[in-house]
C-alpha cells in the first residue's frame, strides 16, 4: 500500500480508502450483515488501508457506528473522514 502525508502533518494515509455506504445500505438489493461489515473493514485494515470515509445518512449512522466498533481501540492508526447531511 502506498501512503501520502495528510498536509502539513505527520499523518500517512493510504492512497487507497474504504468507502463505507455499502455496508450501511441495501442499495444493490441485499443488505450486508452487521459481522460482515466488520469483517471487511478489518480486512481493509489488514490489507494496509488506514482511511475510512462515513456519513451520517449511511444507514441512518449505522457505518459510523460499525467504524467505531471496529476501531475503538485503534483510534490512532485510522483516519476517519465523516460528513452529515
Amino acid at each position: 500500500m502506498k501512503y501520502n502525508k495528510l498536509g502539513k502533518t505527520d499523518i500517512k494515509i493510504s492512497e487507497v480508502g474504504f468507502g463505507a455506504w455499502a455496508i450501511a445500505l441495501d442499495w444493490w438489493g441485499k443488505k450486508i450483515e452487521e459481522d460482515e461489515a466488520k469483517r471487511m473493514l478489518k480486512k481493509a485494515y489488514d490489507v494496509g488501508i488506514n482511511f475510512f470515509e462515513t456519513g451520517d445518512l449511511y444507514g441512518k449512522g449505522l457505518s459510523e457506528k460499525l467504524i467505531g466498533e471496529v476501531f475503538k481501540d485503534m483510534r490512532n492508526e485510522v483516519v476517519i473522514s465523516t460528513k452529515y447531511g
